[in-house]
């Protein structure tokens, strides 16, 4: 979600450069936003500490964004989540519904399991709060279209592979003759990993972390020989981190 997030991001940067009529792209990390941190503090913290905007105005910012200059990208909604309760969550989704409204465009990016509950999906993302054996709609609250990100099919993965482990090994148009080698060896062995449990390395990001550590020529990939688990994944990445 987040390579998807900054893609996007980028590519809207790219129309914008190239027409001033087209919207502004900004991208907004809510992990690291702090609990009950307004909208206020937010863009204020962004636009004169982290990237500094010459007479940046909140009020203006919003007013830009609801008349369609903007399109505003929240990526992470269920780091946000992390160690706040319900009542915390719904205090900071309804803070963030400010960004929506008239003419703005806002994409919502996060992991599902960050709902404990079919009411707590169906209130932040639908607008609809559970009420008397059913649901009411709740006043000035967005109804989100819902798009599900695809994972890797076989091809995909192998391609994802390929081009992401040549990146690490740093190989370009003058690269060593023997490291190329290497690291088509390196592809191969990765590939009949991730085969062994396509499910599992069907997500990018359990494909990326084994990606990571095959790109360490130091990292000996003959221990998953007999089959990786997701948890044997995490605790072999863990280590080469430390």
């Amino acid at each position: 979600k987040t390579s998807l997030a900054r893609r996007l991001v980028a590519a809207q940067a790219r129309a914008a450069l190239a027409d001033p009529l087209a919207r502004r792209p900004v991208l907004i990390r809510l992990g690291e936003l702090s609990r009950y941190a307004s909208i206020e503090g937010l863009l204020g913290g962004m636009f004169t500490f982290d990237f500094p905007v010459d007479g940046f105005n909140v009020r203006r910012f919003l007013d830009l964004n609801g008349k369609g200059r903007l399109l505003i990208v929240l990526d992470g909604f269920d780091e946000m989540k992390h160690a706040m309760s319900w009542a915390d969550f719904r205090h900071q989704i309804s803070d963030l519904n400010r960004f929506t409204g008239g003419a703005a465009k806002v994409i919502l990016l996060g992991r599902p399991s960050a709902f404990t509950s079919t009411e707590e999906h169906f209130h932040v993302l639908r607008g609809l709060k559970k009420w008397d054996g059913g649901y009411r709609r709740l006043p000035d609250w967005p109804d989100f279209v819902e798009f599900e990100l695809c994972e890797f099919t076989r091809q995909e993965r192998s391609a994802f592979v390929a081009g992401y482990l040549t990146h690490r090994a740093g190989l370009g148009p003058h690269a060593d003759v023997g490291n190329g080698s290497w690291v088509r060896g390196r592809v191969q062995e990765v590939d009949r990993l991730a085969d062994a449990d396509p499910d599992l390395f069907s997500k990018p990001v359990h494909a990326k972390i084994l990606v990571d550590m095959a790109a360490d020529p130091h990292v000996n990939l003959s221990r998953f020989a007999d089959g990786i688990t997701r948890w044997g994944l995490y605790e072999v990445f863990f280590q080469a981190l430390v």
